[in-house]
This record gives structure tokens, C-alpha cells and sequence, in this order.
């Protein structure tokens, strides 16, 4: 049994996003992962798909959740205290649309978390947030392909 206390994990970057890491794939012997991640005021995922099954637990804050049904895409509202089950290969996103920062607790199957360890940037604690290069794109999609990760065109 091990103990997490917030704050206490490593901190990383995956472009414009940050995450703190709550239990890595090793701390399950392999099984899951949890991300603290911090959305700020505009930031957020674009609507994409993988084969792991995710979950996420929105812990402060509101974002909206990019979801397909049969009339398409479509944004509903979360906040704290709502639970978004993503199964495997769903169609799903986030965003901050709102003038607060958001957090939200991220679990996952150990090979999301193995992405996003290969991903992710170590964070200094006081780092200012960066946008990231081309270059900084182009090697997170990479990863994102080499783990089944497949991402919608860009909604105009």
C-alpha cells in the first residue's frame, strides 16, 4: 500500500498541457495509471481516439467533453464532481472554455500511462507555461500514432 500526497509527484509537460503523476504504470505493477492534469482557460485535447479504456474525474473547475453520436460531434458540459467514462476507441476530448483553470484526475490502463511517460517533458515546478514548437507537435504525434492514438480533423 503507498500513500500519494498532491504535490508530491513528478510533474510533466505533453505540449500545452501539464499533468502530475499520481501512480505510474510501475506503482500498479503494471495494471493502470492516475494523472493529476491542469487545464488552463483555453487549453485542452482535441477530439481523438485510442484503444485504452479512460477515465476522467473532473476535481475542480468545468471544461466540456467532445463526444460522437449519431447528429456528430458534440461538447456537453462537465464540472466537479462528474465522473466522464471513456471506452476503448471512443471519440473523446476536453477543453477549458471558461476563465478558470480546471483540474481533472486521469486513470488509465498501463499503456496510456507508458504514452504518456514517453510524452510527457519533465516540468520544473516553476516553470512558466511555453507554447510548443513544431518540432514539439510532430515527436507527440509520433508517440501518439506508435500507441494507436488517432486524432479527428481540425473542427472549424
Amino acid at each position: 500500500m503507498g500513500l500519494h500526497r498532491r504535490g508530491s509527484g513528478p510533474k510533466i509537460r505533453v505540449l500545452t498541457g501539464h499533468m502530475e503523476w499520481i501512480l505510474t504504470p510501475s506503482d500498479t505493477g503494471g495494471q493502470y495509471c492516475m494523472l493529476e492534469t491542469f487545464v488552463p482557460p483555453g487549453g485542452g485535447v482535441p477530439p481523438h481516439q485510442h484503444p485504452d479504456h479512460e477515465a476522467f474525474s473532473v476535481i475542480e473547475g468545468s471544461i466540456e467533453v467532445a463526444r460522437m453520436d449519431e447528429s456528430g460531434l458534440g461538447w456537453i458540459p462537465a464540472s466537479a464532481g462528474d465522473v466522464i467514462n471513456v471506452p476503448s476507441d471512443e471519440i473523446h476530448g476536453f477543453r477549458n472554455t471558461t476563465g478558470a483553470p480546471a483540474r481533472l484526475l486521469v486513470t488509465g490502463s498501463a499503456r496510456l500511462g507508458a504514452f504518456f511517460e514517453e510524452a510527457g517533458v519533465p516540468l520544473a515546478v516553476d516553470a512558466a507555461p511555453s507554447p510548443p514548437t513544431t518540432q514539439d507537435v510532430q515527436r507527440v504525434m509520433a508517440i501518439a500514432q506508435k500507441y494507436g492514438h488517432r486524432f479527428q480533423a481540425r473542427e472549424h
